[in-house]
This record gives structure tokens, sequence and C-alpha cells, in this order.
């Protein structure tokens, strides 16, 4: 429903690619999730003005790292660790609403079904390089990323507590916790 009824298409369009998708379920051995996946994601990039090798690279860093990463970060939080403006990220995902939620700058970011992971993931299901995230390669690729945030931001005594602080004692410890290392600076550690 999500992508026929985008914002950017008119949906008599949309509901056609849609319904003109094979009947059977299984074409040259792909699912009818599949084939609906390879829809959506050739829409979302059928009418970008970027580079094409650009926008399929930030594609892949970017819903590589929302399908790979163990605790779901929020726009605002890819963005700190992809080190990606957030408009970026908005609009890399934005195309993806039918795929992907929340639209939310704040809210953590998820996929609506397992599927779709396991579709972009599997060289057998994800023919289309261009979609492909291998997860070995990307793995690495967020550990560097995790990694060079960690030297960014750690540093010693990154709450500013006084010396000899009694952290029970601390009245607004989770409040210091959230506003000096934050849920990108704690899940890259």
């Amino acid at each position: 429903m999500k992508f026929v009824t985008s914002n950017t298409n008119p949906p008599a369009e949309r509901l056609a690619l849609i319904t003109s998708l094979p009947q059977s379920a299984a074409e040259e051995g792909k699912s009818g999730v599949d084939q609906l996946y390879i829809k959506v994601l050739e829409q979302a990039f059928h009418d970008s003005h970027t580079d094409t090798s650009q926008r399929y690279l930030r594609f892949r860093a970017v819903v590589g790292t929302v399908l790979l990463i163990f605790n779901p970060l929020s726009t605002k939080g890819l963005s700190e660790l992809l080190r990606h403006p957030t408009s970026h990220i908005r609009s890399t995902l934005r195309p993806l609403h039918s795929l992907l939620v929340p639209d939310d700058i704040e809210d953590p970011i998820l996929t609506f079904h397992k599927s779709f992971p396991d579709f972009l993931t599997d060289p057998e299901r994800c023919k289309d390089k261009w979609f492909l995230v291998e997860p070995t390669v990307h793995h690495t690729e967020i550990l560097f990323f995790c990694l060079n945030l960690m030297k960014q931001k750690l540093k010693k005594n990154i709450s500013n507590l006084d010396d000899y602080a009694i952290l029970s004692e601390v009245e607004d410890l989770s409040a210091r916790q959230q506003g000096h290392i934050g849920d990108t600076l704690e899940y890259a550690c």
C-alpha cells in the first residue's frame, strides 16, 4: 500500500507496475516478493538526478548499514556513524518508504519485513549488483565507521563528572550519558 500511495508518483501508475508482475509464484526462480522488491528498488532510483555510481554507493552504505547493524539507529544516528549529511541519508531512504520505517529523523529505522534484508543480502535472490549488500564486506565497513567514530569522540571523563564522583550519586547520569555519548557512540562502542 505504501508503494502504491507514494507522494511522488500517481497511484494508478504504481498499481499498474505491481499488477504487471508475472502471476506465477515463481518466475525464473524468483519468489513473488522478490519481484516486488526489484520493482520498488528500480522505481526508487529511476528518477534520481545524481551520478549513478555515487547513488548506488550511497544506497549500499546507508541501506546496508540499516540492514546489518545490531541495534537500529535513527536517521540522525546513521548520519553521525556514516559521516554523511542527514539530507543524504533522508534522500536515500525517502524512496524506500514502503520498505523501511519510520519517517521521523529521531526514530530508529527498521524494515517492514525480514524478507527484505534476506533478499538484499542473498546473491541468488538479488541479482542486481547495484543493490546487493554483501554482509562480510559491509560488516567490515561498519566496523571501520564505528572505530573512526570512537577515535573522534571518545575521551577521558566523557560525561564531565567530578574526579571523585560516585556514579550511584550522580542525579542526572542518564541525561549526561545521552548528551555526551548518545546512541550512535554507544552503539559503536
